[in-house]
């Protein structure tokens, strides 16, 4: 599907409220179905600019579904997805990525046999080492290639407090390791908005309370967020809004003490 002008779209979305941040992200009656089975089902839920938002639910509910969507590696069967005022749906995914759109998965993917800094120059944006066979030329190819993107690679790496970790291989680190890593890596491509789907899953509590610390500091830094993540006290200290889903459909929309409080979501949480 083509790109439509932002004014086209109405880019607020829905639940828009005079004086509420602008809406970067807007889902409007998405659905997805595989066969016979509507893993989505008419989802409609927006994210404010320069927000972490809560994406919650059990199992099945169709959260990750939802993401894949929206970063376009899976392609809806119906509805709309507004980005900064551009139609997304059914980009593929590196169109999306190109607006600013970068994902992460429940399971940390990493390239076990490069460097934890060669994994993060992979995501540098207009470095030939976007391939994975240049990649593995190795580490001299990287400083010949791209300086500039081997000195970001490198604060980052200092910033989540993996400076040491630079020439291990990646599939030498702990879970959480490669989380940080996974998370940095999106970070080389300067997006506007992280999809985050369980970034604390495996994680150590030691690293869960950086990587907490990490996500409010970007989040300041004007990175806008959609989280995914089953720890609902980790959704409770970094997000204001969260959205609850529930059998494929967006249940309720609150803060976590709000949704705490609906009966309709607690029964979502024990009868799934």
């Amino acid at each position: 599907m083509s790109a439509v002008p932002a004014r086209e779209l109405a880019p607020d979305g829905p639940a828009s409220r005079p004086g509420a941040p602008p809406h970067l992200l807007v889902v409007e009656g998405l659905r997805r179905q595989f066969g016979g089975v509507r893993a989505v089902d008419a989802a409609t839920f927006s994210v404010a600019e320069g927000s972490i938002t809560g994406l919650i639910g059990p199992n099945g509910a169709g959260k990750s579904t939802t993401v894949s969507m929206v970063a376009g590696s899976l392609r809806p069967t119906a509805g709309r997805i507004v980005f900064g005022g551009v139609e997304t749906t059914g980009l593929p995914a590196y169109r999306v990525a190109r607006l600013g759109v970068v994902r992460t998965f429940q399971i940390a993917g990493v390239f076990e046999q490069l460097t934890a800094l060669e994994n993060l120059l992979i995501g540098a944006p207009n470095l030939r080492g976007e391939r994975l066979w240049d990649a593995l030329v190795g580490k001299w190819y990287w400083k010949r290639s791209d300086r500039e993107a081997v000195a970001r690679a490198r604060e980052l790496l200092v910033r989540f407090g993996l400076e040491e970790k630079e020439n291990d291989r990646a599939g030498t680190l702990s879970g959480g390791q490669r989380r940080l890593v996974e998370i940095m890596r999106a970070l080389m491509a300067h997006p506007r908005m992280l999809l985050l789907d369980e970034p604390t899953a495996g994680v150590a509590p030691s690293l869960v309370h950086l990587l907490q610390d990490m996500l409010e500091e970007l989040r300041d830094e004007g990175i806008t967020m959609l989280l995914v993540e089953h720890a609902l006290g980790v959704v409770e200290r970094l997000c204001d809004t969260v959205i609850v889903m529930a059998q494929g459909r967006t249940l309720a929309t609150g803060t976590m003490r709000e949704l705490r409080q609906r009966q309709d979501v607690l029964d979502a949480y024990l009868i799934g």
